[in-house]
């Protein structure tokens, strides 16, 4: 006995543009190219945009436990309202419609000083 199933060959087709068809999150990005101390409790970050990104995500913390995410759509960015005089590390995630990258790799700053890449 077989059946006819006159949809299968319509469902194959459908299924094949939902694989292919699907968004990625964005890869991860380079790290943050800059980071100044504007005063004593605020950075100011430079990084190269993403295309296909909607917004950035910018990791902030430091070893006293403090984190904190800060959303930017545009470099230069700010992080305001932190601690005088202390030392941060710093990355940055692209985020479109499919989901964050994975974190950037890490640099410091410190407000009052400048940066160094972790590596």
């Amino acid at each position: 006995m077989f059946v006819k199933l006159p949809c299968l060959g319509t469902l194959i087709t459908d299924l094949n543009k939902i694989m292919y068809s699907k968004k990625l999150s964005p890869d991860m990005m380079e790290p943050i190219l800059t980071v100044k101390s504007l005063d004593s409790t605020t950075l100011t970050v430079e990084f190269n945009l993403r295309n296909g990104s909607s917004y950035y995500i910018i990791r902030v913390e430091n070893s006293n436990g403090f984190f904190r995410e800060v959303t930017a759509s545009s470099s230069p960015a700010e992080i305001q309202s932190l601690a005088p005089y202390t030392e941060y590390s710093l990355s940055i995630m692209a985020v479109n419609t499919a989901g964050r990258s994975q974190p950037s790799i890490p640099v410091t700053g410190k407000t009052g000083g400048i940066f160094k890449l972790l590596m």
